[in-house]
């Protein structure tokens, strides 16, 4: 199982992916790269593509892993400095796609994806007027296009 569509590419040898993280969980800046690997501050369907398979209850993503566990610090990493910096949590790295015969993909592929993490960006926010800003910290503005969401809470 996975939620990104990301496989569906790779089977159709797509070389430019873009994957959009929309998820419930905040990237935690102060984690390091083993505590993520277990899906614990990081959504937790972006660890197996990077060879850290994470069990939650109703999902199985124990064939996912597409790219090697070598590339997950560097992935992170810079989904980690994006967001500290105050910008969209947006990174592009390089991928070699490794065989994953339950996917049928081939691997050997080499492929860029730009990882969007769905979550908040205190430079755009301190762009905005203070009365919006304010509604925003206080959980009462409601964003059209997203649904209910543990970092923005629509309710």
């Amino acid at each position: 199982m996975e939620n990104y569509g990301l496989i569906p590419l790779l089977q159709r040898k797509v070389e430019t992916i873009i994957v959009f993280v929309n998820t419930g969980s905040p990237l935690n800046t102060n984690a390091g790269p083993d505590e993520l690997s277990k899906g614990s501050g990081i959504d937790a369907y972006l660890p197996p593509f990077i060879g850290y398979p994470v069990q939650s209850f109703g999902t199985f993503t124990g064939h996912n892993q597409v790219f090697a566990a070598s590339d997950f610090a560097a992935v992170t990493h810079k989904l980690q400095i994006a967001k500290k910096a105050g910008q969209p949590v947006t990174t592009t790295t390089e991928h070699t796609v490794q065989r994953n015969d339950w996917w049928g993909i081939e691997g050997g592929q080499q492929v860029q994806v730009t990882w969007c993490h769905l979550d908040r960006g205190s430079a755009w926010e301190c762009q905005l007027a203070t009365d919006i800003r304010d509604a925003i910290n206080r959980g009462i503005i409601i964003f059209c296009c997203m649904v209910r969401s543990a970092i923005f809470p629509t309710t």
